[in-house]
């Protein structure tokens, strides 16, 4: 396709770009309202200080950390399974569909089932870790190198807007729950994450009815697959494919040094605003509503 002569400004207009910014619009109702609402509920009902101690908020931090663990090492090997098969599509519902549910369930699962609760938010962590490198891959195939800019910023922006809409609805839930019949904190933060997780699987069609994944003859192969190579030996050659590129990086000093600077740059900064919201409700006592604002 050519699009050089075709104003970033109607990026939009294109079918296959509107539904992957639309996938940014989806997620980031997860994300927004994990820090809010999902923190608020595991620390303040789920794992509540007159009982627990601090044991929420241990939690949300190890439930973090792991998730994103998992999520780095498994994230290299599905992309190159996806890539290879020519199964981005498949793989980006299969992971955006299950974070919903699981988004879904932890608001309708009673509190009291406290580890069925910390297995869906664990779950549903690593299913958008996951989702998210897969929906990145479909970027270099919907936009030449003069578009892939602004296509990746309308993504961008498209979350904030759809991210802050999903916040302002779960604010309203909050305030006014009691006239929906929702007479305690607790089961307006339900509530709240059922829209999260509703939400996220919503927008996520777009993308799964939209997006295709480009013909095997027309995109570089990761890795060298024969049609009859089974699942399990796809599994073992893509990881060999990850040790490979990995190695590179001892004869590749500039690539090196952008991933050790982006792991304390853009990791740190993400342990920092996954945690600001333990450091407002334990040390500051924020109420939810005041948490939200913020």
């Amino acid at each position: 396709m050519n699009h050089e002569t075709e104003p970033a400004s109607h990026l939009l207009t294109r079918p296959t770009v509107l539904a992957w910014a639309m996938y940014d619009w989806a997620n980031s109702a997860y994300t927004t309202l994990m820090i809010t609402v999902l923190v608020a509920y595991i620390q303040r009902v789920v794992f509540p200080a007159d009982h627990w101690g601090t044991t929420g908020a241990v939690v949300w931090a190890w439930g973090i950390s792991l998730s994103m663990l998992v999520g780095a090492l498994l994230a290299p090997v599905v992309g190159a399974m996806a890539d290879a098969r020519g199964s981005k599509r498949q793989w980006l519902g299969a992971t955006a569909l299950t974070g919903s549910a699981c988004g879904i369930a932890i608001g309708l699962v009673p509190p009291t089932n406290y580890i069925i609760v910390v297995g869906l938010f664990l779950a549903a962590n690593l299913m958008l870790e996951l989702s998210l490198g897969i929906y990145d891959g479909f970027l270099p195939e919907l936009a030449d190198e003069q578009d892939v800019a602004s296509v990746s910023a309308w993504g961008y922006g498209l979350g904030y807007v759809g991210g802050g809409i999903a916040l302002l609805l779960s604010m309203l839930i909050l305030a006014f729950g009691g006239q929906l019949g929702l007479s305690t904190v607790a089961s307006r933060l339900q509530a709240s994450l059922v829209l999260m997780g509703a939400w996220w699987g919503l927008f996520t069609l777009p993308a799964i009815i939209v997006l295709r994944d480009t013909p095997a003859g027309q995109r570089p192969q990761p890795i060298d697959v024969a049609k009859e190579t089974t699942n399990c030996e796809l599994i073992v050659k893509s990881f060999r494919d990850v040790g490979s590129t990995i190695g590179t990086l001892r004869t590749n000093v500039p690539l090196f040094l952008f991933q050790l600077s982006f792991l304390f740059f853009n990791d740190g900064v993400q342990t920092v605003i996954s945690q600001a919201s333990t450091f407002a409700l334990q040390e500051l006592s924020f109420d939810e509503s005041g948490l939200m604002a913020v």
